[in-house]
């Protein structure tokens, strides 16, 4: 099976091309995502996007806890194709033959992720679907999610857990990361004006020595709007295990895994999604 992100490359190009064409809209306005999902992989092909590789000590440890042999995983909302490609490598170390489930509301990242699973050897179900609609006959063994829950306010996390909780099987597990911070959970993060400046600023030069001049400044537009648009509420850590707690599960496992800023260029700036000056909880919820 090929590294997590030695598809980074390719999976950048198959994201850029085809989200104007099939990324969700919004059935008000008629926007589209894809100045997220068609921008996203390039974010962090160039350090300006938090890593799922971060957490893969982790993820092998949470999968070496599970107790079935070929458990059915569900992997809840996706940018790319990081987080399955990270839940294979976490089967593989552990021997387990999982059976994926993929689901997001967007299809960009679908077709991604089922790329990126055939390039593996593998094959996978997608669903697109909000995530409060998804519903399975059959059980999951494990629930996934990574960096999800900034963008649901404290009500809607407590309905989420209950919804995933729903589709659990009575030994299954859920397994969680996600940034925390302090700050009011009701009101969400955003770039302020510096951070948005020194934040396009980086990606115009990270991304402009790989893009050719029609691909750049399709990126560049993507990057204004990104910017703009992208948030998450805060999520304190304590919440995470209450949360766990509300729907019947015992935290099993929980990490800290701090990442702080390794590149000059990107100093102390404080934008949302970055792979950098961040702390994650990560957390297993077991009954």
């Amino acid at each position: 099976m090929p590294a997590p992100d030695a598809s980074l490359a390719e999976v950048s190009r198959l994201a850029r091309e085809m989200a104007e064409a099939v990324c969700w809209r919004d059935p008000g306005t008629g926007e589209s995502c894809a100045w997220y999902h068609g921008l996203w992989p390039d974010l962090r092909a160039v350090g300006l996007g938090s890593s799922v590789s971060y957490h893969a000590d982790f993820l092998a440890q949470a999968f070496a806890r599970v107790r079935k042999s070929k458990p059915r995983v569900l992997v809840s909302g996706a940018a790319d194709h990081a987080i399955l490609a990270h839940v294979f490598a976490a089967c593989d170390a552990n021997a387990i033959d999982c059976e994926v489930t993929v689901i997001d509301r967007c299809e960009t990242p679908l077709r991604v992720n089922v790329w990126y699973a055939a390039r593996a050897g593998r094959s996978i179900a997608t669903c697109r679907t909000d995530v409060f609609e998804h519903a399975s006959t059959v059980p999951y063994d494990v629930v996934v999610a990574h960096a999800f829950l900034g963008y649901f306010q404290p009500e809607r996390r407590r309905a989420l857990f209950r919804h995933w909780r729903s589709m659990l099987a009575p030994s299954g597990a859920i397994v969680i990361v996600n940034r925390v911070r302090g700050g009011d959970p009701s009101e969400p993060v955003a770039f302020g004006q510096r951070d948005a400046e020194v934040f396009s600023a980086i990606a115009e030069a990270g991304l402009r020595p790989s893009l050719d001049e029609a691909a750049l400044r399709t990126q560049l537009d993507r990057v204004a709007v990104y910017v703009l648009r992208q948030y998450a509420y805060p999520v304190p850590r304590e919440e995470l295990a209450g949360l766990l707690a509300d729907v019947g599960l015992e935290v099993a496992i929980s990490v800290s895994v701090s990442v702080t800023a390794n590149d000059r260029r990107i100093g102390d700036i404080g934008g949302v999604a970055l792979a950098s000056n961040a702390t994650y909880a990560c957390m297993l919820g077991t009954r």
